[in-house]
């Protein structure tokens, strides 16, 4: 069996569960979704900006969830063993839904950057960490794009808007700014992509596509609306608040082209997306303090413009 503890917002939990999928399928083995992360008291608020949800049940995706969260008074049957600089490795007794002494070994991972060893990881492993890299699933891709399909069609207003997107020659712009803007600590770490990145991303894609219509998805909608300017045609996806930011997501993969941000949400809507002539324009350097290389993060064929120029 592949465990994997899911962390984070719908970008992160995708590539964390990725990477155990392809390991599940390598081993022939069950997956098994640890989403105790996302279990609230009573009268949290689903809509607060600060509360992240499991949101992997809107895709077609394989394994079971549990909430059953390793004890956290986990048996070490022996020392912790360094394994590399990035990671740790210790053999702990587990008891879950599936077993009274079902015992992974625990794989935390400490380092964000592609390390090729985690697809060499035997059965029985408990995943813990973040996994931000297409190579952990390059080599199964379809895998990947068949269990990252959509569960339920769109509502009506989402399938208007996808019956425009498909009708142009959209160009998805992801703008993220929120937390990485009013926390410090958070903006040191990952960096604002900036104006002058935008800018010349809409630049390139005006020299490369004929009358492109650009549909701009942001955190912050109205300072988008003030600040992003263009001769060209731009409509603003505000409607899609709360729970529903995974329609966003389906927006931006159905693009024919698109701008990303520094972030997972909208790397995995521009890999979703399936025009083989698709143009993707992506930041350099990805993250500011984050250790992880452009190479890992963006494939080859995508276009990258500095940041913070």
């Amino acid at each position: 069996m592949i465990i994997v503890e899911l962390k984070g917002g719908l970008g992160n939990q995708m590539f964390q569960y990725a990477i155990a999928r392809i390991l599940a399928h390598k081993h022939n083995t069950e997956l098994l979704i640890d989403i105790s992360a996302y279990s609230y008291p009573d009268g949290y608020d689903p809509n607060s900006i600060n509360v992240r949800l499991y949101e992997l049940d809107v895709f077609n995706i394989h394994g079971q969830t549990t909430t059953d969260k390793p004890n956290k008074k986990l048996i070490k049957i022996r020392k912790e063993q360094k394994l590399r600089k990035a990671a740790s490795l210790c053999l702990c007794k587990v008891v879950n839904a599936f077993s009274d002494s079902f015992m992974p070994m625990i794989y935390e991972r400490k380092n964000v950057g592609f390390d090729g060893s985690l697809l060499d990881l035997p059965d029985n492993i408990f995943l813990r960490g973040y996994f931000p890299s297409f190579k952990y699933f390059e080599a199964n891709r379809d895998i990947i794009k068949k269990d990252f399909t959509f569960a339920a069609p769109p509502d009506s207003e989402n399938k208007k808007m996808i019956d425009q997107i498909t009708s142009v020659n959209s160009v998805s712009m992801h703008i993220r700014r929120g937390d990485y803007i009013t926390n410090q600590r958070v903006t040191d770490k990952f960096g604002l992509c900036s104006m002058g990145y935008y800018k010349k991303a809409m630049d390139h894609i005006s020299q490369k596509v004929e009358a492109p219509h650009f549909f701009v998805f942001s955190n912050d909608p109205q300072w988008v609306k003030d600040n992003i300017k263009t001769d060209h045609t731009v409509t603003y996806i505000t409607h899609n608040k709360g729970q529903k930011g995974f329609e966003d997501l389906r927006l931006i993969s159905s693009c024919k082209h698109n701008v990303i941000a520094n972030s997972s949400f909208s790397w995995w809507g521009a890999w979703l997306n399936d025009n083989p002539k698709k143009i993707v324009i992506a930041p350099s350097p990805v993250f500011d303090k984050l250790l992880i290389d452009d190479d890992d993060f963006i494939p080859k064929d995508w276009i990258r413009i500095a940041k913070n120029d």
